[in-house]
């Protein structure tokens, strides 16, 4: 008998199902607390650390802003329906370029954030 439903979870699947997991057993997102024991013990190195990270970060952004109303805010947004939520939010719209915007419908973004000067 075929069914229209995936039987095999996906990666992103797992991973959601994971933090929920982690979050109804310590009631915190992906079980962080908001302790920081290596800032406490190191705080020089944490900031070196996380000053790296961040530049990291940036860098990855201006990569994702590429690839922005992609699959992936269409896989996010029917797993998010599929939990009665709206869907997925498309962040950074305002730095895509015009030719792009039209995927938002096509991926079902539920709300698009959009800044205008």
């Amino acid at each position: 008998m075929a069914t229209t439903e995936q039987s095999t979870p996906t990666p992103l699947q797992k991973l959601m199902a994971e933090r929920e997991q982690q979050f109804k057993q310590t009631g915190s997102y992906a079980g962080l607390t908001g302790e920081l024991p290596f800032k406490r013990s190191d705080p020089i190195l944490f900031e070196k650390i996380f000053s790296r990270l961040r530049g990291g970060l940036v860098s990855a952004r201006e990569t994702a802003l590429n690839i922005s109303a992609s699959p992936i805010v269409k896989e996010l947004g029917e797993l998010a329906r599929a939990r009665g939520l709206a869907g997925a939010v498309q962040h950074g719209a305002s730095t895509l370029p015009e030719d792009l915007f039209h995927r938002f419908p096509e991926v079902g973004a539920a709300e698009i954030h959009l800044a205008t000067g």
